[in-house]
């Protein structure tokens, strides 16, 4: 026979489930498994006939054509079995008829129920995985025990709550051994932060979102001017940068090359007491990125620094990671690592020099000639950088809808229009360096960041492209945007209102404000505390102390059997209804006259006895008026008034029992 209770359960698990999937759920797919769950209500209902096992098969053979389909198109195999499990679900939905379908249901949606767990981390995650566990423990015992829901509930408490103390010595003494396998889904294009590609629609559509890229927890005082690289774009095509051709064989062979890459960019550093370091928490962006402050080092295994200046991962992080950062100021560099940077640079030079002077000569015509012109009384290539970047002081506009510019955009940005956004200043910038013989790159990344306490938020309308030119042996940081808006360093955000003319605050409703404030700082310490609780952490707690781990141990066996106890005790000890602690004391004081009720024999049978015995006639109606008001009190309807009104009167004849023995 079917359980209605635990068809409604599992409905409520699996349609919970599918909604957390998000977008990794296929159409084909999704609109098969409506199609069932219709069906199913329908049938559950009586509208229609029950489904037919032909039905069900016709059903499974369109949904896997779609998941193949789909499947083929997306390029997405990890979707495609997610989607499989939720197509089988659905389907088995239509199927059930019989208690092993339950149990066989229910474990099937205890696994769909999982998958969201790999593609969520921040703190809602933890009310789902309550929710799915309490889920599934209630269709569980929907199945084997015909109660109400209140006392459902109840059970489950009562499963729940000794279950606690045992997680919590889990999740802080099982070893952590890092993830088993990583779920690469494949993604063709990032959700967030910078891309492969530079182009000013990129850029202006990032200034315009607060999502959350990346969190910087600094352990000591906080940088003022914060610019965090991301990408280093050196080739310039048709108006786009890119990474360049051997970041491209690189990034395309990671694998091959990782032993190969540098860990450690800066040596010659272990003998200083450094105390800039940070750890960066950053969200899975769709891309191998990783912003980080220049000149920052690390001994994270899943970074690869490329000698360009900037670090990737192998594959787009599926979920958020944290990674810690040293960072040295250009004083250090200059002071323990000039030599060994100035020869990387030098051999990075040779090796990609015909990227990084690169520039169109057939186009912007009289931007060579402006540069020409500008530089050539000036001897040094700082004079001529400084002159170059100093052009842009004067009449630009910063704008995130300068319109669309034709293929001299360098000579209509300089020349005509003059306005735009950082990336169109960046490259204006860099291929003027490179007209002038200076070798030039711009640089996709973050400046400025939202800073709340010790920590700085990166969100996406941080995002800021720079130029860096090759000079004196170094590489040197030129930011022309700041010239054209000042408020770029003040950590202004762009807002997409009709006024873009100047840098004005993104305006929220306070609450509103708060609010999400709120829920960032709480995420954030969650991923801080739990999500950030590794390895390493793990050591540091315990530092090889065996004695502390087996206690621990032991306080999560101790805190279970203590709260399995109290369970008990206050079952022991449950509260009686007051009728029946006045009935159990007038039998208590029968007992001094040698009047007891035997085992088996029933309250009436008890009051023939009585009725039947020497005693006074007035002590046998008084014991045959508690009896008669106890049965109408348990086992007559009445209304609350009656029953206070009959619990007075029985307390009443108890207490004149007590008088009379």
């Amino acid at each position: 026979m079917q359980n209605a209770k635990s068809l409604i359960i599992m409905g409520i698990l699996y349609i919970v489930s599918a909604l957390m999937l998000g977008s990794h759920l296929f159409i084909g797919s999704g609109i098969i498994c409506f199609i069932a769950i219709v069906l199913r209500i329908l049938c559950a209902t009586d509208k229609i006939k029950p489904i037919t096992i032909f039905v069900v098969r016709i059903l499974s053979f369109i949904g896997i054509i779609l998941l193949i389909i789909q499947g083929f198109i997306s390029h997405n195999i990890a979707n495609s079995f997610i989607n499989l499990l939720l197509l089988g679900c659905a389907l088995k939905f239509l199927e059930y008829q019989k208690r092993r379908d339950l149990f066989v249901q229910c474990s099937a949606l205890f696994f769909l129920s999982a998958i969201p767990l790999i593609f969520h981390f921040q703190i809602y995650i933890v009310l789902y995985m309550i929710f799915i566990i309490s889920m599934t423990i209630w269709c569980l015992i929907a199945n084997t025990h015909n109660d109400s829901v209140i006392n459902d509930i109840k059970l489950i408490m009562k499963l729940l709550i000794p279950a606690i103390p045992l997680t919590l010595v889990l999740f802080i003494v099982f070893p952590r051994f890092g993830s088993l396998w990583v779920l690469n889904t494949n993604n063709t294009e990032a959700t967030t932060g910078v891309s492969d590609e530079m182009s000013a629609n990129e850029i202006a559509n990032l200034s315009q979102s607060s999502k959350i890229v990346a969190r910087a927890i600094f352990h000591s005082e906080i940088p003022k001017i914060r610019y965090f690289n991301a990408v280093t774009y050196e080739k310039l095509r048709y108006n786009k940068w890119n990474r360049g051709d051997k970041f491209r064989q690189r990034s395309l062979n990671i694998n091959w090359f990782r032993y190969t890459l540098h860990q450690q960019p800066f040596p010659n550093t272990n003998n200083i007491n450094f105390s800039n370091d940070y750890d960066l928490m950053l969200e899975p962006t769709g891309t191998i990125y990783v912003p980080t402050l220049k000149y920052s080092s690390t001994n994270e295994k899943d970074l690869f620094y490329f000698e360009n200046g900037y670090y990737t991962t192998a594959i787009p992080a599926p979920s958020r990671a944290i990674y810690h950062f040293t960072y040295f100021t250009e004083q250090d560099i200059e002071r323990h690592n000039r030599e060994f940077l100035r020869r990387e640079n030098a051999r990075f030079l040779n090796e990609n020099l015909s990227e990084l002077t690169e520039y169109h000569p057939r186009r912007n015509l009289k931007t060579q000639e402006f540069v020409k012109n500008l530089t050539q009384n000036l001897s040094s290539d700082q004079e001529k950088a400084n002159a170059i970047y100093n052009y842009f002081k004067e009449g630009f506009t910063y704008t995130l809808n300068p319109g669309r510019y034709e293929n001299h955009e360098l000579d209509e940005l300089l020349f005509e229009r003059k306005q735009g956004f950082c990336s169109h200043f960046a490259s204006a910038m860099a291929q003027m360096l490179r007209m002038a013989k200076i070798p030039s790159r711009v640089i996709g990344g973050y400046l400025g960041g939202e800073v709340r306490d010790n920590y700085v938020i990166i969100r996406e309308y941080d995002a800021h492209a720079w130029v860096e030119a090759y000079i004196n042996n170094k590489w040197v940081r030129y930011d022309p945007t700041l010239l054209v808006s000042p408020s770029r360093l003040e950590n202004i955000v762009i807002s997409g209102s009709n006024n873009d003319e100047d840098a004005i605050y993104l305006q929220q409703n306070n609450f509103f404000k708060f609010v999400r404030n709120a829920f960032e700082f709480i995420d954030y310490k969650w991923s801080s505390w739990f999500l950030n609780f590794d390895q390493q952490s793990q050591d540091q707690l315990f530092n090889k102390n065996l004695i502390l781990i087996v206690l621990i141990i032991i306080s999560g066996f101790v805190g279970c059997g203590l709260v399995l106890y109290i369970q008990n005790q206050r079952r022991n000890h449950k509260k009686q209804d007051k009728e029946v602690m006045l009935l159990e004391k007038a039998l208590n004081m029968l007992t001094r006259i040698s009047l007891t009720i035997n085992e088996g024999e029933t309250l009436e049978d008890f009051k023939d006895s009585i009725m039947a015995s020497n005693i006074s006639n007035d002590l046998k109606q008084n014991i045959a008026n508690i009896i008669d008001i106890y049965s109408k009190i348990r086992y007559q309807p009445i209304s609350d008034h009656e029953k206070q009104e009959f619990l007075i009167t029985l307390e009443t004849n108890v207490n004149n029992l007590k008088l009379k023995i």
